[in-house]
């Protein structure tokens, strides 16, 4: 696979940001040689495959979130609370229409061509998590935190512990008011520009009388029916997804045309509605799929097969750069020397590579120990070379259970399930710790927050792993027969 490095990354992104039509890997490379540059075709194609605002459609085309939910409708309703103060807060009710990695508080909101006003809104923290629910409950917290409204009550460096009351990011409602608009209206919405996330919205007015029914409230109930159908048909073909919102994006995709019309409904609303779906627990995260059914790891949507990377691939083979630089500068931090010991805990002998791909891979890493060592500092990396370590130890005894299961793929469906799934987060949160730590941007703020985050993990891992291997023994067991 080619790598794509910057500036072609940027402007790839600009590209899918901003181009709201079907394209195909020609029109993308047209949009480069505008700009006078040339770029390999290949290279454009792994990206648009595993870039996770693009979807893939047919006849090799793609089409990008903006294109695919650009004027796509969806709805909401105002609680009696945020009426009361005269505001009404994002949180998670645009998703998944708008950029997921823009924070709900920067979302820009449009009534009658204006930009209506930010204004706080004073809450409890249990109505906030409801206003957040579907980022998780793992993850409202942070979203909360990063809230700017709440800067003085440093959420983040209380370990994400939300106060009794705090404050959120909102958007007016004056000016709606002024306009006749009441508690119990609707609001519909959608966005009118992606890349700046800006969402248009228009209030519908409800009727007082619960005994006259209008026809789009008839409608909605066949739209709940219809989003029930087609989350059921979304977890046998995709399975539960990375989040919440993946499982909503692919879904509200591939069936716009019926979920995204005038006669929509929110999301919440069918959720309280639906006897069928609901968030459950998926190892230490939530995931949204059938109510009181556990969340398998493994199913027909991935051929049954345990994968930690995109590639399908096993952990040792994706390993990144960064992971090799934090193993190097744990051997500096440790002072030691011997940059072989590193062999067997980076390329294990039970993985079967011939030695000689194992000493061409130890010159490399000797030849970047010599780089790193250059310009190293024990007393500069003092402060985060312990994190560092006590990351490299947990995520080491991770991938040793890893190769423990060194049976054929059709066997994990016999492993449990919800320790199957921990285990997956597991290895995912601490390759991302580790990421975070070899960054330039790491800071003793965020140290604090993983030093908390690692003792979870730790814990986590404690409890899941006599359960896994007496799992696997089992298997391995069974695979044996007498012979007499």
């Amino acid at each position: 696979m080619d790598v794509m490095e910057y500036p072609y990354e940027n402007i790839l992104q600009t590209f899918i940001r901003k181009y709201t039509e079907p394209f195909t890997v020609k029109d993308v490379l047209l949009f480069f040689s505008k700009k006078g540059i040339d770029a390999s075709a290949n290279m454009m194609l792994d990206y648009l495959e595993t870039d996770r605002n693009v979807f893939s459609l047919e006849n090799k085309m793609f089409i990008g979130r903006a294109g695919a939910f650009t004027n796509q409708i969806f709805s909401f309703l105002i609680t009696k609370q945020e009426f009361n103060q005269g505001v009404f807060v994002a949180g998670d009710r645009c998703m998944p229409f708008v950029d997921s990695d823009v924070h709900p508080a920067d979302i820009k909101f449009s009534f009658l061509g204006s930009i209506l006003p930010k204004k706080e809104f004073e809450t409890d923290s249990s109505t906030a998590m409801d206003l957040f629910s579907l980022y998780g409950d793992e993850y409202s917290p942070q979203y909360i935190g990063a809230d700017p409204a709440n800067e003085k009550f440093h959420i983040p460096e209380n370990n994400f512990e939300l106060p009794t009351k705090l404050l959120l990011t909102g958007v007016s409602l004056e000016p709606l008011l002024e306009h006749g608009f009441s508690y119990g209206d609707r609001i519909l919405a959608h966005v009118i520009d992606w890349d700046r996330s800006i969402v248009e919205i228009f209030p519908i007015e409800h009727k007082d009388d619960p005994y006259q029914l209008s026809l789009l409230d008839l409608e909605r109930g066949s739209w709940n029916e219809e989003l029930e159908k087609c989350l059921l048909d979304s977890f046998d073909k995709h399975g539960p997804c990375s989040c919440m919102e993946e499982q909503l994006a692919l879904v509200f995709f591939e069936h716009r045309k019926k979920l995204c019309t005038i006669s929509c409904g929110s999301f919440k609303e069918f959720l309280k509605s639906t006897k069928k779906v609901s968030i459950e627990l998926f190892g230490v995260e939530t995931r949204l799929w059938r109510r009181d059914e556990l969340v398998p790891a493994v199913g027909k949507w991935n051929g049954y097969n345990f994968e930690f990377s995109p590639d399908g691939l096993l952990p040792i083979y994706a390993l990144q750069d960064f992971m090799v630089d934090a193993y190097l500068k744990d051997l500096l931090f440790e002072k030691k020397t011997d940059v072989s010991s590193l062999l067997d805990t980076l390329l294990p002998r039970c993985l079967g590579i011939s030695d000689s791909d194992r000493e061409y891979f130890l010159l490399n890493i000797m030849n970047r120990n010599a780089i790193l060592r250059k310009n190293y500092n024990w007393f500069a990396d003092s402060a985060f070379g312990a994190l560092r370590h006590r990351a490299l130890v947990l995520f080491s005894d991770i991938t040793s259970l890893l190769y423990e299961f060194d049976f054929d793929k059709a066997y994990v469906d016999f492993l449990p399930q919800q320790e199957l799934a921990v285990f997956s987060q597991l290895y995912t949160h601490v390759m991302r710790i580790l990421s975070t730590i070899e960054s330039e941007e790491f800071s003793e703020d965020e140290a604090s927050i993983i030093q908390s985050s690692l003792e979870g993990m730790e814990c986590n891992f404690a409890d899941i792993k006599p359960e896994l291997l007496a799992a696997v023994e089992k298997i391995k067991r069974s695979k044996f027969s007498i012979v007499q």
